[in-house]
C-alpha cells in the first residue's frame, strides 16, 4: 500500500505541473519580457539541459511562476546567479530542489 507518484498542480495560487522526480528549479518573478531567456541561458552556460518548462502567471505584468525540470542537478553557483538577477524585485524568489521519489 502507499507510494505512488506525486504532482504538484499549484504553487502560490499559480497553475503549473511537475513530479519532482528531476531537478527542478522554481522561479518566481514579474511578468515580463526577458526572465525566461535569462534563466535559460545561465542553465546553458552551465550545461544543464531543460527537459520541461512551465510558465504561469496570475495577469499580465502580474506574479508569474517559471518551473524548469533538468535532466542535470542545478549547481548552487548557478541558483546564485539567477537569484542575483533580482535587481528590481524582478526575480523574487528562486529554488532549486531534488526529490528522490525512488525510495
Amino acid at each position: 500500500p502507499g507510494g505512488g507518484r506525486v504532482e504538484i498542480c499549484q504553487m502560490d495560487g499559480l497553475s503549473t505541473s511537475f513530479s519532482g522526480d528531476m531537478p527542478v528549479l522554481i522561479v518566481h518573478n514579474e511578468d515580463s519580457p526577458g526572465h525566461v531567456a535569462a534563466a535559460a541561458s545561465l542553465l546553458a552556460d552551465a550545461g544543464i539541459n531543460i527537459a520541461s518548462m512551465r510558465l504561469s502567471r496570475d495577469r499580465r505584468n502580474g506574479s508569474a511562476v517559471m518551473v524548469l525540470e533538468c535532466d542535470q542537478e542545478i549547481p548552487e553557483e548557478t541558483v546564485r546567479m539567477i537569484e542575483s538577477m533580482n535587481k528590481e524585485e524582478v526575480m523574487k524568489e528562486v529554488y532549486a530542489m531534488f526529490m528522490d521519489m525512488s525510495k
